[in-house]
């Protein structure tokens, strides 16, 4: 969501492009939302919030409130959350699932995207197939263009495709990332399918100073000299160039990190107090 409403590349990977997002949500609430959003610095202007209000898709009516929201205000996203709440249907039913599909077409017809957030079944009655593991009826997942499946292993999450009617198998996006917390505030941080070596955001982190920008209106040569640039920053942290660099920009996108320009356009980091005491 927070992506959506800047733009720019999620965990330096998946392009994303700024859009309205229309965001249904049954099942956590608007505390929990302000929360999520709160810790990851993020206010999304381009977010339409509907707040438990027992939306129901198979509920023509109610498909009629949404569709004019979609129209009224350009959404180009709908996130459902969840899926099992939005609807009165018995989700073990294959008929009943492609009858309740039907609305969601009528979504897609006006040419916005759905995300839908399901969950899977207990533990114990695991397919091997990925997308086989949702809850419901086998036509929830056929119904759908494309799958992802979320999974945690040692505080390192992935999202994999396990459906994607518009690509070949061979080019599912597969990405992984680790979550961080610094002064009651969220970072995502991205990591590979072998686990990321946790503690260098740390290490990046130690190596950049405080500055104050308020205090300090004009950023002058001293000044700068003491803000370390990404060379600086790399030598003192060690290891793979290009996973420092790509740290840095997710430091950056999240608001952990603010940037100054110096000479020959080399870019010095710093870590905002103001940003710190939030």
């Amino acid at each position: 969501v927070r992506c959506l409403s800047s733009g720019g590349y999620w965990l330096g990977q998946l392009e994303v492009s700024i859009c309205n997002v229309l965001y249904i949500d049954e099942e956590m609430g608007v505390t929990g939302m302000y929360h999520r959003l709160n810790g990851l610095s993020a206010s999304p202007e381009t977010l339409y919030y509907m707040d438990q209000q027992g939306v129901r898709l198979d509920n023509p009516k109610h498909m009629d409130q949404i569709l004019n929201t979609i129209r009224e205000y350009s959404i180009r996203l709908v996130i459902i959350d969840t899926f099992v709440r939005v609807h009165g249907q018995d989700e073990n039913d294959n008929s009943r699932m492609s009858s309740l599909y039907r609305s969601f077409k009528q979504i897609k017809q006006t040419g916005c995207s759905i995300l839908a957030l399901h969950h899977n079944r207990k533990m114990g009655t695991e397919s091997g197939v990925a997308h086989e593991q949702m809850r419901g009826a086998g036509d929830i997942a056929a119904q759908a263009d494309t799958v992802f499946n979320i999974s945690k292993r040692d505080n390192v999450y992935t999202m994999k495709a396990t459906k994607n009617r518009h690509c070949e198998e061979s080019k599912y996006l597969n990405i992984s990332w680790t979550i961080a917390t610094d002064n009651d505030k969220t970072v995502m941080l991205p990591a590979d399918v072998q686990g990321i070596e946790v503690d260098l955001q740390t290490r990046i982190l130690s190596a950049i100073p405080v500055y104050d920008p308020i205090k300090n209106s004009e950023a002058t040569e001293e000044i700068l000299e003491g803000l370390p640039n990404t060379n600086d920053i790399h030598r003192r942290v060690g290891g793979n160039r290009t996973a420092v660099i790509r740290m840095l920009k997710e430091l950056v996108s999240y608001g952990t990190l603010s940037t100054l320009e110096g000479k020959r356009r080399a870019i010095h980091y710093y870590k905002s107090r103001e940003k710190l005491d939030v």
